[in-house]
């Protein structure tokens, strides 16, 4: 972990009864990663928030972390 990283409480936490998932997507037209990252670093986040940074997102910032991988693609009952 980086010296400035800071451990999200909310990844071991118990899952609670009620959540809300926020998706976003990058417009070619929109800011720069980096840019909005670092805003994000800088917010007040509870100990319930998780941040999830997908491998592309991390790949476009020119980054590298050891061990991220693109999760297996599903297809289910209730799910795809």
């Amino acid at each position: 972990m980086a010296d400035d990283a800071q451990p999200q409480p909310g990844i071991l936490a118990e899952v609670p009864a009620h959540a809300r998932f926020l998706t976003f997507r990058r417009r070619p037209s929109g800011p720069m990663p980096r840019e909005v990252l670092a805003g994000l670093a800088k917010a007040a986040a509870d100990a319930g928030a998780v941040v999830g940074i997908g491998l592309s997102l991390v790949r476009e910032c020119g980054a590298e972390i050891p061990g991220l991988r693109t999760l297996p693609a599903m297809d289910g009952p209730g799910f795809s």
